[in-house]
């Protein structure tokens, strides 16, 4: 039915074409739900009558969305997959662990396929869980939902924490055939989430089989810059992505959409990405991108930056064609494009979570040469003659912990805030008035004491003034990324623009998918 968008939402919808044997291409659709989670007062902790309240009508909110994206784009029940935000039933405000227990849900071991819907006991432990494999059950939709989960420890866990229960932030898979827990996936990699346990590859595969016949991997939001659950993922040849987010953007570069986009192109998958549009565009990001082989390279996004109200759309993208691996064909080990170099080799330990940046400012308009270096990254950007501007932009380039977080090297060009203050760092403006008529960024890493360069992958992304992200596949790649070897412990990319509208960064990036050692 055509019913009215729920405030405080955004729905992105597409339809792919997935394979599940060579030759027999299965039409299934995609809605990604972007939603401005209700949160409780953080004045005291709520009960967990109240909480099981907060959570269900979060969800009742998100199947009222649901709903009218269907009826708007005609979509049936069979063969759909629907993705919810991470935290897009509770919020993120867990300061402590105990903080977590009126939430928290017991998930049941995908392989038991067990069906919570209907089960009183479910019912009782994971409200929201019974909740989503009833609507999984009745609307024939493939589900996944981020909620907090709580297991008691096994006497046998020996590293179980003092409180005797380890808690994961958790995505669930519900099968739409009959709404059984098919798939569990905890966040490896936290983002300031004290009172959550780190998911292992102990707790299962990343990934869950649809009801429609294909296999679909799941992560959760900072996952996507770091080698796992990637590697896992892409190594098992999986192309299909569900991804839940409640993303920090970062201007100039890591804005959601631009990380999104970039990952599924790299790694050539279709990805299902919802973000939260709970604080406006400070989390908000949500996209499809059908960047699988035989895909074509489309794709749809929502993203308001100048607004702090809650995100509120609904995009539709039709006729995208993908396939799925042959049972016999061998895993193929993509997983974005790595940097040719050095031999292999393993060192993926944190090294004092240096951070290394510098930049070179310029204003476009006559042709130029701009670059920047630091401790063997070196970033050039080659600029052909455009419109005379007055925006000040600058080359970057970047390596080693950013913030602390996360191991990366960095190339870019981004408009800058203020021409006296630094571009980068949260400097960086979410609009631009200058305009990049062609240029060809170009970054050169060598290997000194970083893992070996045979190891890192390299991802690209762009956003036009808007800061809407612009296609890999056609919105600013000449030819996409080309690779040339620079030299025995050296490696070269290159990401050329060739759009004509006003630019507000682009950028290379590279993460480490070395084994740790």
């Amino acid at each position: 039915s055509g019913m009215r968008l729920a405030a405080g939402f955004a729905a992105v919808v597409v339809c792919v074409w997935l394979g599940i044997a060579a030759g027999s291409p299965v039409l299934y659709d995609a809605v990604a739900l972007e939603l401005a989670t209700t949160v409780l007062s953080d004045a005291q902790q709520p009960t967990r009558s109240q909480a099981t309240a907060l959570k269900l009508a979060n969800l009742q909110a998100a199947w009222t969305l649901l709903d009218s994206a269907r009826g708007a784009n005609g979509l049936s029940g069979d063969s759909l997959l629907v993705v919810l935000p991470e935290y897009g039933l509770t919020g993120p405000d867990f300061p402590t662990r105990d903080s977590v227990l009126p939430f928290g849900e017991r998930v049941p071991a995908p392989w038991l396929a067990e069906v919570p819907c209907g089960n009183s006991t479910l019912a009782t432990l994971s409200p929201a869980v019974e909740n989503a494999s009833c609507t999984a059950r009745t609307t024939g939709a493939d589900i996944v939902v981020d909620v907090p989960e709580v297991e008691p420890c096994l006497p046998s866990d020996t590293s179980c924490p003092p409180d005797g229960r380890r808690q994961f932030n958790t995505l669930v898979a519900l099968r739409g055939s009959d709404g059984a827990v098919v798939g569990r996936y905890r966040k490896r990699n936290l983002y300031y989430e004290p009172a959550f346990d780190p998911g292992t590859a102990s707790g299962g595969a990343p990934w869950f089989d649809s009801s429609f016949g294909v296999r679909i991997g799941l992560m959760i939001c900072f996952d996507i810059m770091f080698r796992q659950p990637s590697a896992d993922i892409l190594s098992a040849g999986v192309r299909d992505v569900a991804y839940s987010t409640w993303w920090v953007n970062v201007p100039p570069f890591l804005t959601g959409t631009q990380v999104q986009a970039g990952w599924a192109n790299a790694s050539g998958a279709n990805v299902v990405a919802a973000g939260a549009g709970h604080n406006g565009w400070r989390s908000a990001g949500s996209g499809v991108y059908a960047m699988a082989e035989g895909s074509e390279g489309r794709m749809k996004t929502t993203f308001k930056p100048n607004s702090s109200s809650p995100q509120e759309a609904a995009v539709a993208l039709a006729g995208l064609v993908g396939r799925r691996l042959e049972a016999e064909r061998r895993v193929d080990r993509r997983g974005g494009r790595a940097i040719a170099g050095a031999a292999a080799g393993a060192q993926a330990q944190r090294r004092g979570a240096r951070w290394l940046i510098n930049e070179t400012k310029f204003v476009p308009g006559a042709p130029q040469r701009v670059s920047a270096a630091v401790d063997g990254v070196d970033c050039e950007l080659e600029l052909e003659a455009g419109p005379t501007a007055n925006q000040v932009y600058a080359v970057v380039a970047a390596q080693g912990w950013y913030n602390g977080l996360f191991p990366t090297v960095m190339c870019g060009v981004c408009a800058c805030a203020n021409g006296s203050l630094p571009c980068f760092e949260g400097q960086g403006t979410l609009a631009a008035t200058g305009q990049l008529k062609a240029a060809e960024l170009r970054m050169t890493v060598c290997n000194s004491t970083r893992d070996p360069l045979s190891t890192w992958r390299v991802y690209a992304n762009a956003a036009d003034g808007d800061a809407q992200t612009l296609n890999p596949q056609g919105g600013f790649a000449a030819s996409g990324l080309a690779r040339s070897p620079a030299g025995a412990e050296c490696a070269e990319e290159r990401l050329s623009l060739v759009v004509g509208v006003p630019v507000l960064d682009a950028m290379l990036y590279g993460v480490s998918f070395a084994v740790p050692g």
